[in-house]
């Protein structure tokens, strides 16, 4: 099941550092065809994400366009 999903993933900080790898597990299971976290997302998050999804993650910064295309269904 593939999607494609841009989402601010607020796991930066101890208090979230915690739910990086519940979060991680998650998103594996959804198997998304792309991640964009953005910045609030934090570092060790974007760092696990990266190694766990290499082919669905990619970096973002401000100004950063996507045009996504579907599939008809």
């Amino acid at each position: 099941m593939g999607f494609s999903a841009r989402a601010g993933l607020h796991l930066g900080g101890p208090a979230f550092e915690p739910i990086i790898e519940p979060t991680i597990g998650a998103l594996t299971q959804l198997a998304p065809s792309l991640l964009v976290p953005g910045h609030c997302t934090g570092w060790r998050a974007q760092h696990a994400l990266a190694a766990a999804l290499p082919s669905a993650w990619m970096q973002s910064s401000s100004g950063t366009s996507f045009h996504l295309n579907g599939a008809a269904a």
